[in-house]
């Protein structure tokens, strides 16, 4: 009697245990952040308007976007779009002008970023560019 309570027990809690276990997680927040505007490299003048258009693709939703672009060389801030929530399904254009004003030429940097619910998970990408006088 003993040895068939023992059996019996012992499947019950095979069966919990293996019914009890987690999903695996099989997607992650993976995008794919693209620049069509500005070229890595591209060169500017003063007074040039600076087309930023980016685009975020991923399998899924994709939830904030940030556009920063940044005078490497003083470290003022050109221009600023941020934390914006989406919230829109497989695709995400973004698209912006700026007008570029320098005294001396300088080396910027444009960075596209976006993360799920947590900002320090965030995917960036960048371009170089320079602007002169």
């Amino acid at each position: 009697m003993k040895s068939g309570l023992l059996i019996l027990f012992s499947c019950t809690m095979m069966l919990c245990v293996t019914s009890c276990e987690e999903e695996p997680i099989d997607e992650f927040y993976n995008v794919t952040i693209t620049f069509i505007e500005p070229a890595e490299g591209e060169t500017f003048n003063s007074g040039d308007e600076l087309h930023m258009e980016i685009d975020f693709e991923r399998e899924g939703i994709i939830r904030f976007v940030e556009v920063l672009a940044l005078n490497e060389t003083s470290g003022d801030t050109i221009f600023y779009s941020g934390q914006v929530d989406v919230a829109t399904e497989n695709y995400y254009a973004f698209h912006e002008h700026v007008d570029l004003l320098v005294a001396a030429t300088s080396n910027c940097k444009v960075v596209a970023s976006t993360w799920e619910d947590n900002p320090m998970e965030r995917i960036s990408e960048e371009v170089h560019i320079t602007v002169n006088p």
